[in-house]
């Protein structure tokens, strides 16, 4: 993102290849747990993991979390919503 104080968006892909399977601890999928929980990423040795259309289809929630491993941060944020981004 650029560091300005206008509004931007931000839009996460939900397709083929993004993991079903990630660490709320990091946000990461190809990480281990401090509770030893492996996680894995999308891919053809771990193909359960990845996000199906069926996935798609039946998204019941969405959620921020403004927590990380990179630092602190600022977030602020004025509409969540899901489908295409505009151009």
């Amino acid at each position: 993102l650029a560091r300005t104080r206008d509004w931007q968006l931000v839009a996460v892909p939900f397709k083929p290849g993004f993991s079903d399977d990630w660490s709320p601890f990091t946000g990461n999928c190809n990480t281990v747990d401090p509770t030893g929980k492996h996680h894995h990423c999308c891919s053809a040795f771990y193909p359960g993991v990845c996000i199906t259309s069926r996935n798609l289809q039946h998204i019941s929630q969405v959620g921020l979390w403004a927590e990380g491993v990179m630092g602190d941060f600022h977030l602020e944020v004025a509409l969540v919503g899901a489908g295409f981004p505009p151009h």
